[in-house]
This record gives C-alpha cells, structure tokens and sequence, in this order.
C-alpha cells in the first residue's frame, strides 16, 4: 500500500502519531518501534534506497507474504520519491553486528540454527518460484533464537529469469558474513558457504573454534542435556 504525502512534514505528523520510539539510526536511515508492533524506517538523505527506487515497483506484502520477509507493508511517498516505509518488527535479534564475536560460536545451538536455515530457505525457493530477485540481505538477516528472518526488502524486485541460483548464492553469502564476522576472517575458505549442507558448514564453523573455545562450548552442551 502507498501513502502519499504533501510534505515531509506531513510524514513526520503522521509517524508522530504512533508514538514511537528510535531503534537505531544509521546513514541508511532512521528507524522507529510504533505501538502497532511495526518499524518505520525513514530513509536518510544518502540512503542508497533515496531515490533510486519507483515505489511503484517495491515488494510489498500485498504482493507476497511470507514468514521468513519482512516486507514493506505501507511505502511513504513525497511528491513521487519513496522516503520510508514500515514493517513488521522481528525482536530479539541474537546476531547483531556489533556482538558477534567467537563466544557466539561457542554458545550457539548448531541444530537450532540449521533448522532455521532450512525454513527460511523454503522460503527463498518461493521467492525465486516467484521471479523476485533478493538484494543485499548480508547486515539485513535477523536470527531470534529459533528462526531467521530477512529485513529491509525495498531492494527486492521482479525479474524475467529464475533467480534461484543468485537467491541461494545470496542467502548463503548472508550466512557466510555472520560467521566470517564472528571470526573477524573474511579469508579463511574453510568459512566460504558455497552449496546447501548446512550441517557440513556448521561443523567446519565449529571446527575453527579455538581449544579454550572448544572447551567452554562442550561445558555448555552438557548443561544444555
């Protein structure tokens, strides 16, 4: 759905009214916690989404719904330039960026996360089923403890080939950084995530662990039985 404004005034009136919050605020734009349990992101001035993109042309949930996307439900147009929109609000993000560290590895539930892996990509296969090409999901992927969850979809778009092969490549790219971030290794190859056998990556990832590492993860699982 489009919501057209006069002014960006009348867009700031209108989130105003929802008595949100600030969650974060980065040069892609600022975003906000309504009492609906939606996020509205307001893109900045040097946000590559600022106008490079026809609102027209955006998917939205009226166009697909799936669990594991968080598709722009409303797009806030000025004039004829999208400059924000809302979302559903995935909380308890437990990879954000700035935590992720070799503790993460250790502590993470291998089985739950390649379960979530599994979900998600049945959902990709339907995004590519669908003609709709993925875009920078890396930095935009949400993990809640149980399932994974892509965010920031503006960039997403409808194209006249299968893009099966670049869905998957780019959702597996997306996995990869998580734990090349982890590591701080974004050269190591044993951390490259080529194909689908997530096991088989998990364990490499596991593998890379460190002996002290290795051993506060064991201590963990045992308490975990």
């Amino acid at each position: 759905m489009i919501i057209k404004f006069e002014t960006s005034k009348e867009l700031t009136k209108y989130i105003s009214g929802k008595k949100i919050k600030l969650l974060n605020k980065v040069t892609e734009g600022t975003c906000y916690l309504g009492n609906d349990s939606k996020v509205y992101k307001i893109l900045g001035l040097d946000s590559f989404y600022n106008g490079n993109y026809n609102p027209y042309e955006v998917i939205t949930e009226d166009i697909i719904k799936l669990n594991s996307f968080a598709f722009p439900q409303e797009l806030f147009v000025v004039g004829d330039k999208l400059v924000g929109y809302n979302s559903t609000y995935i909380p308890n993000d437990k990879l954000k960026t700035e935590n992720l560290n070799i503790v993460t590895v250790a502590k993470m539930d291998y089985d739950k996360f390649s379960n979530a892996y599994k979900v998600m990509k049945k959902d990709v296969e339907t995004l590519s089923k669908k003609n709709i090409l993925m875009f920078d999901l890396p930095f935009n992927i949400i993990y809640d403890g149980n399932r994974l969850f892509g965010i920031d979809t503006c960039g997403y778009k409808k194209v006249d080939y299968d893009p099966a092969k670049n869905n998957i490549s780019f959702y597996n790219f997306a996995i990869e950084t998580i734990f090349r971030l982890c590591y701080n290794d974004f050269d190591d190859p044993d951390l490259t995530f080529t194909d689908s056998d997530i096991d088989s990556y998990l364990k490499k990832v596991e593998n890379k662990l460190p002996n002290r590492a290795k051993l506060y993860r064991e201590n963990i699982i045992r308490r975990r039985k």
